[in-house]
């Protein structure tokens, strides 16, 4: 029967995952997480001035219980802890306490290398406000790129070190808590553009119950042995000319977006890089490591562009100023609809929970004013309708 299956690691996790309720792009980007994430720093991508490595901090970001996103990484978890010795760490998490565990598992293992997750089923467990007021965003930004060494402070145990740490992040969140709870220091400071917020409107389909099939379950095993394989990997992957002619060609053409969503948290300026992260698994996952082809370039580049296409959607009303929030999320709603015009009922029914009729009215008196947006009555029409210019 293993014969008869897909050599592709990801392919394999999509077929496994057909029959469960979470989008596509969720089960996608968690098998993306956990081959990245049992990596550490055994491999890696030297790009002249610094090295690249596969690990990434990924948000499933949708409507609360919508899209099972808790559902989508348990599968994920399960099979990474089953197959790897991949240290996982789940539960109510503070930075003090990420630091004091990955300070353990260093002297334990007598190993520099600390490869770790940080499984949070809400993110908010983790980036508190609180946590994003001491520096949290800051110090896993640092860490996020792999440094060779990563000084800390704790409140109770002074200044130490960490030795060539690695940090994967598998989260989940809504839109509407990133509203209330992200801070502009949290775009300020990186977090937000090293993260990869994958967003999903809406589940695959509803499914009421799913007994997993033989063939399913020989999937799985199939994908334990894979994902086993992949973390004893070692060593520098290598460009193929021809993907390296396609990635220079991307990156010379690219033109900043006008979704300040993107441009102000610094996603922007890190999407060739996390395109260059998905490059190496997409390797790994077919199994052609160390040689990365073009066909892995062109694929991750679109996978990322996807993440940036949605990014105003998934952080909508964040990262900017309170008193400002209202007009966010006035923009946020006409680029949902896209080429379709909104009346003012239309956008205050959307958001009155969140702003208030009042604040939607003032919210496009500004846009209006910016000349952001245009308004337009149709001919023999009573109602005002408002899009972006």
């Amino acid at each position: 029967m293993t014969s008869d299956l897909p050599d592709d690691f990801i392919r394999r996790y999509l077929i496994y995952t057909e029959n469960h309720e979470s989008p596509e792009q969720f089960h996608m980007w968690m098998a993306i997480g956990i081959i990245g994430a049992c990596l550490g720093r055994q491999v890696s991508l030297n790009w002249g001035h610094f090295e690249i490595y596969p690990n990434n901090y990924i948000v499933l970001t949708a409507g609360s219980a919508d899209c099972r996103k808790s559902a989508a990484m348990d599968i994920a978890i399960a099979l990474l802890r089953q197959a790897t010795d991949t240290q996982i760490f789940a539960g109510k998490i503070t930075l003090e306490g990420l630091y004091k565990d990955m300070s353990v598992r260093q002297v334990l293992t007598d190993q520099p290398c600390v490869p770790l997750v940080i499984h949070a089923d809400e993110l908010g467990v983790f980036v508190s406000k609180q946590a994003q007021q001491s520096d949290l965003p800051l110090d896993i930004g640092t860490i996020y790129t792999n440094p060779a060494v990563h000084t800390y402070r704790t409140k109770t145990a002074g200044t130490s070190q960490l030795v060539e740490p690695s940090l994967n992040l598998i989260s989940g969140t809504t839109p509407a808590w990133i509203q209330r709870n992200l801070t502009t220091e949290a775009f300020e400071e990186g977090f937000v553009g090293r993260s990869l917020f994958v967003y999903a409107k809406g589940p695959k389909r509803r499914i009421t119950r799913h007994q997993l099939t033989p063939e399913e379950k020989t999937l799985w095993e199939a994908m334990s042995e894979q994902l086993e394989i992949f973390s004893n990997l070692r060593g520098p992957f290598q460009i193929s000319q021809a993907a390296l002619d396609f990635y220079d060609d991307w990156y010379q053409k690219r033109k900043a977006p006008e979704d300040e969503a993107v441009t102000s948290s610094g996603f922007w300026g890190r999407e060739h890089v996390h395109a260059l992260k998905v490059a190496m698994i997409y390797c790994i996952s077919s199994g052609s490591f160390p040689v990365i082809g073009s066909v892995h370039i062109s694929s991750a580049i679109d996978t990322v562009g996807e993440i940036r296409k949605h990014m105003s959607l998934a952080l909508r009303g964040a990262g900017v100023d309170d008193s400002m929030k209202h007009v966010a999320l006035v923009m946020n709603e006409l680029r949902k609809s896209g080429a379709v015009p909104m009346t003012l009922a239309q956008l205050t029914k959307n958001l009155w929970r969140s702003v208030g009729s009042q604040r939607v009215e003032d919210a496009i008196d500004d846009l209006l004013r910016a000349q952001r947006i245009i308004a337009h009555r149709p001919e023999g029409s009573p109602r005002v309708f408002y899009m972006i210019v």
